[in-house]
């Protein structure tokens, strides 16, 4: 694309429109748009990693009124209202969840920088890094092999970020640790890492640490020591708890974390200690409500800052203290719960949620729906007469033998997952329901062995799943998506569905994932042998053939 720009002459309009845009930015603008291009080509990038990453170094400044992350949001959006960053996805308040630069604007600004000696970006084809003393940003995609590292110049690199790197050099993290010392950025995520040495306190700069998706296990005791860090992110990870170190990281204001140890669910981390004594603390989420004998309300108490809250396992008996402890958080924005395995949460004794609420994911047994939810004996008529919902998640709150929804109902819902409790067995959508929704997750243990009643009225739905469904809802689909069944009325209910995807969890603990066209290719394969017997269920069909399901993007 670089040499494209200098000899195609179609591409010279653009390429000078774009050089203009670029060039007329105010400082704190330009600098924070530098900072995108070392992500890959046509990577999209999550806005939350891209805010923080940006506030570790330092390019957003707090003003009057408002926060750093406030601040870098309404950074972010100017750029987007320039054209200069591309919305790539929204969430459902409208807000950019993802985002991407556009190519040719990314090969303008990385021949600047690299003129400037800004940053370097390193892939696969640089097979020596042509050191320059002045880079302060070292990005590397795809590989690291053949890079020969000089420490006169990585001792002055303040960020380094690696992507699609399938393979880490055994030495790779002693050579970060004993070269790149002034390091304030270490972004490691979906690397393949085991562990993180106890060298890394060395690293006493280092504002942001990223494990997030690598086989990280444990986190070493010495990472209490670096006294700098503001992020730490270690999601995705198997890491189980956080020692009782961590509560000397007094600056630390996001600790993002869950663990997925247990395949089917992401589980919470442990901590040790007062966590209540890290007063700067803005996120914390998902970590366990069982600390071992301590209160987590107790140590919540104080975390009156919190914008964000994730609880696991938490237990009916604190059910009061917490709701006190929420009704002071005026600046929570997200609040998830989830209780052990079979115990009620008890939401009663809070009078009124934060006003800034926005999330609210609960993952439990209710014996009371909330009075402040304004819903009563059937939350699905009150549910889809909101005009402005677009995305809506349920987990067992229905407790009838039949899931009813009306015509005209959900009006703008584009995403829908439910989880059907053990007493629903069947579904019927009225023709005009959720006109406009694109995906729809269905998940059921117990007696719901038959599709939807009325799934083909759903005309824009393009991404159906089935989580772990039971055998005769399996066999529904099988025999839906067989090409060559004798075709009926019933066999063009998914046709309109471009993509279906079925998760069924299999006795060692393990997702298994496959595609519509798994599906029909394998069912081929099975009568050409003129197999006898027809698969009784998923596990039958495709073995033990594991595709892990990925926790991307829960929070």
């Amino acid at each position: 694309m670089g040499d494209e720009l200098k000899t195609n002459p179609v591409l010279e309009p653009m390429t000078r429109t774009l050089l203009l845009s670029y060039q007329d930015l105010p400082y704190h603008l330009k600098s924070i748009l530098l900072y995108i291009v070392l992500f890959p080509e046509d990577y999209e990038v999550e806005c939350g990693r891209l805010m923080r990453l940006w506030i570790a170094e330092g390019l957003i400044k707090q003003t009057r009124g408002k926060t750093v992350d406030e601040v870098a949001r309404k950074y972010l959006n100017a750029l987007i209202r320039r054209n200069l960053i591309q919305v790539a996805k929204l969430n459902m308040y409208g807000e950019v969840r993802r985002c991407r630069i556009h190519d040719v604007l990314r090969e303008i600004i990385l021949s600047k920088s690299e003129e400037e000696n800004f940053f370097k970006v390193l892939s696969e084809q640089d097979k020596v890094w042509q050191q320059e003393s002045m880079i302060r940003h070292l990005s590397i995609h795809n590989s690291i092999d053949n890079f020969l590292w000089n420490s006169r110049y990585t001792s002055r690199v303040r960020t380094l970020l690696l992507f699609r790197i399938l393979k880490l050099q055994g030495n790779f993290m002693n050579t970060i640790l004993s070269s790149f010392k002034l390091l304030r950025v270490l972004d490691l995520q979906g690397a393949t890492l085991g562990s993180l040495p106890e060298e890394v306190a060395n690293l006493f700069h280092l504002r942001y640490l990223s494990v997030r998706k690598t086989k990280a296990r444990v986190l070493p005791k010495s990472i209490g020591k670096l006294q700098n860090l503001e992020t730490l992110d270690l999601r995705s990870t198997y890491v189980e708890e956080l020692s009782f170190s961590m509560l000397r990281l007094k600056q630390l204001r996001h600790l993002l974390a869950f663990n997925i140890k247990n395949p089917a669910t992401a589980e919470g981390m442990r901590v040790h200690g007062r966590i209540g004594s890290l007063m700067a603390l803005q996120k914390l989420s998902l970590i366990d409500a069982d600390m071992g004998g301590a209160r987590i309300t107790t140590e919540l108490a104080g975390l009156t800052q919190l914008r964000k809250l994730g609880l696991h396992n938490h237990v009916r008996e604190d059910g009061a203290d917490l709701c006190f402890i929420i009704e002071k958080m005026k600046d929570l924005r997200s609040l998830r719960l989830d209780t052990i395995y079979g115990e009620f949460l008890d939401l009663q004794h809070l009078s009124s949620p934060p006003k800034l609420l926005r999330r609210l994911w609960l993952d439990a047994h209710l014996e009371e729906l909330p009075h402040w939810s304004w819903l009563r004996d059937d939350p699905i008529k009150v549910l889809q007469s909101l005009p402005n919902m677009k995305e809506l998640y349920l987990n067992g709150v229905y407790d009838s033998k039949e899931l009813y929804f009306e015509a005209q109902g959900f009006k703008r819902l584009t995403q829908f997952e439910i989880g059907v409790s053990h007493n629903v067995s069947s579904v019927v959508m009225e023709e005009g329901v959720m006109p406009l929704l694109e995906y729809l997750m269905i998940s059921s243990r117990e007696k719901l062995k038959k599709l939807p009643l009325g799934i083909q009225h759903l005309r824009n739905l393009n991404h159906f799943r089935s989580t772990n469904m039971p055998k005769e809802f399996d066999m529904a689909i099988l025999q839906l998506l067989d090409g060559n069944s004798q075709r009926n009325s019933k066999v063009d209910v998914l046709n309109h569905i471009k993509k279906v995807n079925f998760n069924t969890l299999l006795e060692d603990g393990h997702w298994l994932t496959y595609s519509r066209d798994e599906f029909r290719s394998t069912i081929e394969r099975l009568r050409k042998k003129s197999d006898p017997e027809f698969p009784q269920s998923l596990e039958d069909l495709f073995g033990k053939y594991i595709i892990l399901f990925l926790f991307d993007g829960i929070y």
